[in-house]
């Protein structure tokens, strides 16, 4: 039921933003709290991030496609699986959240160099 109503918050056209979530999100008593500090760290929010086993977070990145447009999207992380609709990436308790490298190797392999630029986790939600 909430996976419906985000997906029906969303614009036809353009970019998704956190308001447009936290709102929706609100309805079903649900909320979304920023948590940047504790997990945007130097190294990269990508190890640290990898380091929780058991959450609920949604997190913020900055897409630039080949043309290099930047475009917000956003992917939701459960401690096991990155969620990037319609596709998941499991993660490996050992290989991928051994090291900043390997950490980075896991995001990456959803946003390869043939179609993107680059990517950068900007923010990062815990969902309350």
């Amino acid at each position: 039921l909430v996976c419906v109503a985000t997906s029906s918050a969303m614009p036809a056209d353009g970019d998704t933003s956190i308001s447009d979530m936290k709102n929706t999100l609100a309805e079903y008593g649900l909320m979304l709290e920023q948590v940047n500090r504790r997990l945007i760290k130097k190294g990269g929010a990508a190890f640290y991030l990898l380091q929780e086993c058991d959450c609920r977070i949604v997190i913020s990145i900055t897409l630039t496609n080949m043309k290099g447009r930047a475009m917000s999207h956003f992917v939701a992380w459960d401690g096991n699986e990155i969620f990037d609709r319609p596709h998941t990436s499991r993660v490996s308790e050992i290989k991928d959240r051994a090291n900043h490298k390997a950490s980075k190797l896991s995001f990456a392999k959803l946003y390869p160099r043939t179609d993107y630029k680059s990517w950068q986790i900007t923010s990062v939600f815990q969902l309350a």
